[in-house]
């Protein structure tokens, strides 16, 4: 019997990126295959975003799926309190996307968290990386740096902020930085 030159999931993820290149292909974005990336001509490389769960997904849940969550282990930042914005930081190691998604839902599920006016999702797997905002503009930007440099792989956070009506500008982001060190520490 002769074996397949590439496994199937490789066969898989190559087929899904022909379909990405073709998408972009008819919006007049040229890209190449490089390896089993998919990279533009600016040198940068596609990455699949993290889709955060909606908030009728979290209501949705079934039992079993609560039941799933509930068994994650999350590590937690004690709180920051600054001029009365207060921050909290989650994290955990993860293999999958599917992963981090569990993570981000495990944190917005619970009642302290779901109401924080920001629950910034940032995470690294592999040379995949990613952060979702939820509205707190650029925060996210800077932490998947700040892993990279540290060497920090396979590791899903979440970065809670509770707005008190007191605008701390740049500060905020310096502060969310420190919070992420602190929690990835605690891993």
């Amino acid at each position: 019997m002769i074996s397949p030159q590439s496994p199937p999931e490789m066969a898989e993820e190559h087929q899904k990126l022909r379909l990405i290149s073709s998408k972009y292909r008819e919006n007049g974005i040229r890209t190449r295959f490089s390896g089993n990336k998919l990279v533009f001509d600016d040198g940068t490389v596609h990455r699949d975003k993290v889709i955060t769960p909606r908030a009728e997904d979290l209501l949705l849940t079934d039992e079993r799926e609560t039941e799933r969550l509930q068994k994650i282990s999350l590590k937690s930042t004690k709180s920051t309190v600054v001029e009365g914005n207060k921050f909290k930081g989650n994290c955990r190691k993860v293999q999958s996307i599917n992963d981090v998604r569990d993570t981000y839902k495990k944190v917005v599920k619970d009642k302290e968290y779901a109401r924080a006016n920001h629950n910034v999702l940032v995470y690294r797997l592999g040379d995949q990386e990613g952060y979702c905002d939820d509205g707190e503009f650029s925060s996210g930007k800077r932490i998947p740096k700040q892993l990279r440099d540290r060497k920090i792989d396979n590791i899903a956070l979440v970065i809670s902020r509770w707005y008190s009506g007191q605008q701390l500008g740049p500060r905020r982001f310096e502060i969310m930085t420190g919070i992420a060190d602190q929690v990835v520490e605690n891993l």
